[in-house]
């Protein structure tokens, strides 16, 4: 009787349990990028489309198709492009602070093209001021 008002569910993962068989909900799946473990395909695709896996996968593809900037922390679409990233000023001037053409310590990653990861400018926030509370 007290076994028939526990939910089907509830009486499948203790029979699993009992039985020494893992319980379905104990699944993990990894995201071998983002060094993280969920129990559902629902929360991998969740987590696939966050703002943080997006980065580090366009940090990712970027440094495969060596366009990318390691002072300046900036993903570019093309060699072409990172090349005339690396003529600029702005980057001229970080290479001139940091001394070398060598990685900074880590920080978030941008998106594409040199923008920020909402679009909005680049590393000194060109974009019209925006996110700057002004």
């Amino acid at each position: 009787p007290d076994e028939e008002k526990q939910p089907r569910r509830k009486r499948k993962r203790e029979a699993a349990l009992l039985s020494g068989d893992p319980a379905p909900s104990a699944v993990m799946l990894r995201c071998e990028l983002c060094k993280v473990d969920v129990n559902s395909l629902q929360l991998m695709e969740e987590h696939r489309l966050g703002r943080k896996h997006r980065e580090l996968q366009v940090e990712t593809d970027a440094r495969a198709q060596d366009s990318w900037c390691p002072v300046c922390q900036l993903a570019f679409t093309s060699t072409v492009q990172l090349g005339e990233h690396t003529e600029g000023k702005r980057h001229t001037e970080a290479v001139a602070r940091v001394g070398t053409c060598t990685p900074l310590p880590a920080r978030a990653p941008r998106g594409p093209r040199g923008l920020g990861p909402s679009g909005a400018g680049g590393p000194s926030g060109a974009g019209g001021g925006q996110g700057r509370g002004r």
